[in-house]
């Protein structure tokens, strides 16, 4: 038979002394530091508690062998795994040298799907800042526009100013007259 089946099959779960009397306790197991613990004591008819006996055989302890990779230069043969700190492009560069020399990465099951799936994301974010520098350019070329406009208010202001000065301007000096002899309502008088 496998070792490592029959080193799961026979891995205990050891559980936490008065897990069945308070909820509050989870099962995870903590080691019983009570003055008069039996469990703490190994007393017969209690639940056991880890102890290296119970260790799997050094055989299969440890899991999968590997080389871990933080560079292009870093890979050799056998199984590898990318190390977190590497950036997307350079884990790209990694995939790909991995793919053509055929050696498995643990990290990156399936490289195929791994390479379509940047390379749509990368699709996407080239499309999404292109739509924000459109999206930027339409709105600075509107304030642009409201600008000129200002400006172009601004002068015809002073225009009708300086011919209301002069009185140059007949239409404009009687909209001003009468914008100055609007009676204005008022509050009525308290009592």
């Amino acid at each position: 038979m496998d070792l490592k089946l029959v080193a799961r099959n026979r891995k205990i779960k050891f559980i936490r002394q008065d897990t069945n009397r308070a909820d509050k306790f989870k099962i995870k197991w903590r080691k019983p530091k009570g003055l008069h613990s039996k469990l703490r004591l190994n007393k017969k008819g209690h639940q056991r508690t880890p102890s290296q006996g119970y260790r799997s055989p050094r055989s299969i302890r440890g899991g999968e062998k590997f080389t871990m990779i933080k560079s292009i230069g870093d890979i050799t043969e056998g199984k590898l795994m990318i190390s977190g700190k590497v950036g997307l492009r350079k884990k790209i560069e990694i995939v790909k040298l991995a793919k053509e020399k055929g050696l498995t990465i643990l990290n990156v099951p399936n490289l195929d799907k791994f390479l379509k799936d940047v390379e749509e994301e990368f699709n996407k974010r080239k499309l999404e800042k292109k739509a924000k520098l459109q999206k930027k350019d339409k709105t600075k070329k509107e304030l642009e526009k409201k600008d000129e406009k200002k400006k172009e208010d601004r002068e015809d202001a002073k225009k009708t100013v300086n011919e209301i000065k002069q009185g140059t301007n007949v239409a404009a000096v009687e909209k001003v007259n009468k914008s100055q002899n609007i009676h204005r309502a008022t509050a009525p008088k308290q009592k």
